[in-house]
């Protein structure tokens, strides 16, 4: 495979697993969340006068983070998963494409 192939490959697999990094990053941050929900419930719910609503608008601030974290790491999974997945379907075909030139005496020539 030439320079330019190879740069062209790495290129088109790297926007993908930029993409999928940068999600998963995001699905990180999401994943802070719930302790600072717990955090702050603990703080509220053990004041003299608990505010419940206040408590309730963490418990589903945490819930929808726990979600949103799910979803994005998935995804980010799944794009990192079929960026390598069609790497790996380039690389193969190229591979059968590069063996198919060799002459049949070439590979008698490794069997020794």
């Amino acid at each position: 495979m030439e320079t330019a192939a190879r740069l062209s490959l790495a290129r088109s697999v790297c926007v993908a697993l930029v993409a999928a990094v940068a999600v998963q990053a995001v699905a990180s941050l999401a994943e802070v969340v719930p302790l600072v929900a717990v955090a702050q419930l603990a703080r509220i719910l053990l004041a003299a006068h608990p505010d419940h609503a206040r408590a309730w608008s963490w418990v589903i601030a945490a819930a929808v983070a726990v979600a949103a974290r799910v979803v994005l790491a998935s995804v980010a999974l799944a794009v990192s998963h079929v960026a390598e997945n069609n790497l790996q379907s380039v690389i193969r075909r190229a591979l059968v494409e590069r063996l198919g030139r060799v002459p049949l005496g070439w590979f008698a020539g490794l069997a020794r």
